[in-house]
């Protein structure tokens, strides 16, 4: 049996005059079809995850606006590493984060603070 070819052949923007008659063929549309309708999916959650996300919260895209807020705070691990470098660094914004950041003594801490809210 034949498919019309006008109505599968469009749909891909190929316009074939008949459909693959050997396995090999045939094999190969299923895997384009496949495929298709896989990027299909893909892109329809995408796009229903973009459109229900809430993007109304606040954003901190710079240092400049996490230290210009009130809303959230931030802390650093006291004596690390991380600490050491943003206290000693040469633009005077890591060195406040670093000063006004709140001190914890380990990750657990940090951790348990963040959960709690």
């Amino acid at each position: 049996a034949v498919v019309s070819t006008q109505s599968t052949g469009g749909m891909v923007w190929h316009a074939t005059a008949t459909l693959p008659t050997a396995p090999s063929g045939r094999f190969l549309l299923f895997i384009w079809w496949f495929f298709v309708m896989i990027l299909t999916s893909m892109y329809t959650a995408n796009l229903t995850a973009n459109l229900t996300l809430d993007h109304s919260s606040v954003k901190i895209t710079h240092l400049e606006d996490l230290l210009t807020q009130k809303e959230y705070t931030w802390g650093v691990v006291r004596d690390r590493n991380l600490e050491t470098m943003m206290l000693n660094h040469e633009n005077r914004q890591y060195r406040r984060v670093a000063e006004e950041a709140e001190k914890i003594d380990g990750d657990e801490e940090g951790i348990a603070r963040m959960t709690e809210g």
